[in-house]
């Protein structure tokens, strides 16, 4: 018995001893394994952090997206050089007509009213868009005895400042040359041209958008055979008008609307800052000498100007060249601007011209008592003038050649 109890002490003594071993080995994998958590644990929150700091500012919220200068219109878009030099936009592209190939009547663009119906048995076009066109069969005659608007008319709208282009004739056999005007909604004379016996294209300037009409007075009776209303880079405060667009501005874009190139930059004077004398690009015939104590430009490139001093006039009494003119010469078609008032004053209005040395009239505008800057257009290259007629002596405080 006491041998068994012996044996069964040792075997239990080596029992306690193995389990000992195995929860000391177990402990230490634990602890191990806890160790390996830890550490992966750890290299995982790395990454995290890592990416938190990589993310640069640009990406966060970049300055240049906030407030890109191209999105925020540049300076060149804030004040864009006018286009037409009128008043508002220019016209926006154009529209046409041809009356004896619409059986001399008027469509959705230009309106009759007020107009006889003539008829021709074919004049061909020598000039301006429809150069080489056989005009044949009926057409609107504008019948003379009146300005007003609503009266023997040809009325269209524009949406802003351009150019009419007009295939015209005089009416009346009776006279060499009759008067063909551009009037708005108030019967306001705008520009005038002067249509003779033979077909022309004729050019009058839109000073901006608005309601007008073409119309004639007492000294003739207009053939209108074809209009064509387009947008323009000239076209000042008080109107202006031309003569002939050669074939070559099929598409015109009206600056001077003449023969030959455009004018080579431009010249200018102001007569009361330079003692109411010409320079070598003006020449005075045969000018009064006015002066003013202030006159201030309201419109026109010299916009808030004071005219102040001595300026030369136009006498009235007759519109030849070399008397009574204010002379230039152009190298080129282009816009003759010209800041003017009628100068007697028994009358509302005068009329300004400018001549060839034909003593031709090329273009008509008619000043007012109030200082106004207008537009001529000069065909072409050649030698002009400035002159008036019985009607009213002109005052010319400055004027500028080419745009």
């Amino acid at each position: 018995m006491k041998k068994l109890a012996l044996i069964l002490a040792i075997v239990m003594v080596a029992c306690i001893a193995v389990v000992g071993c195995t929860v000391k080995e177990d402990k230490k994998n634990d602890d191990a394994s806890v160790t390996s958590v830890e550490t992966n644990a750890s290299s995982e929150k790395a990454p995290e952090s890592s990416s938190k700091q990589s993310t640069p500012a640009s990406q966060n919220e970049p300055a240049s997206q906030n407030q890109p200068a191209s999105q925020n219109e540049p300076a060149s878009q804030n004040e864009p050089s006018s286009q037409g030099g009128g008043s508002g936009s220019s016209q926006t592209g154009s529209f046409e007509i041809n009356f004896t190939a619409n059986n001399g009547e008027g469509d959705a663009n230009f309106t009759l009213v007020g107009t006889a119906v003539k008829s021709t048995g074919g004049k061909t076009a020598k000039d301006g868009w429809l150069n080489g066109t056989v005009f044949s069969g009926s057409f609107p005659q504008l019948g003379k005895g009146t300005t007003a608007y609503g009266t023997k008319n040809v009325q269209f709208t524009t949406t802003g400042s351009g150019s009419v282009y007009v295939y015209a004739t005089r009416g009346s056999s009776d006279v060499t040359q009759g008067n063909l005007h551009l009037i708005n909604t108030s019967s306001t004379i705008l520009a005038t041209v002067n249509p003779t016996e033979t077909l022309a294209c004729y050019q009058l300037a839109i000073p901006g958008a608005g309601s007008y009409a073409l119309a004639t007075d007492q000294v003739s009776s207009i053939n209108i055979f074809a209009i064509k209303v387009d947008g323009s880079s000239g076209g000042a405060s008080g109107g202006s008008s031309a003569v002939n667009p050669p074939a070559s501005q099929q598409d015109p874009s009206s600056q001077g609307g003449g023969d030959g190139p455009s004018q080579t930059g431009s010249f200018e004077i102001n007569f009361t800052a330079n003692n109411g004398e010409g320079d070598a690009n003006f020449t005075l015939v045969g000018t009064a000498v006015k002066s003013t104590g202030g006159k201030t430009a309201k419109d026109g490139w010299l916009n808030g100007t004071v005219f102040s001093g001595s300026f030369p006039q136009l006498g009235k009494g007759t519109t030849a060249y070399g008397a009574k003119n204010v002379q230039f010469t152009t190298t080129g078609a282009c816009n003759v601007y010209v800041y003017a008032t009628r100068g007697s004053s028994g009358v509302t209005e005068g009329n300004l011209y400018l001549i060839d040395t034909s003593t031709t009239k090329i273009s008509t505008v008619h000043p007012v008592e109030t200082l106004a800057c207008y537009t001529l257009a000069c065909p072409g290259a050649g030698s002009y003038a400035l002159a008036t007629d019985d009607v009213s002596s002109i005052n010319i405080f400055a004027i500028k050649v080419g745009d």
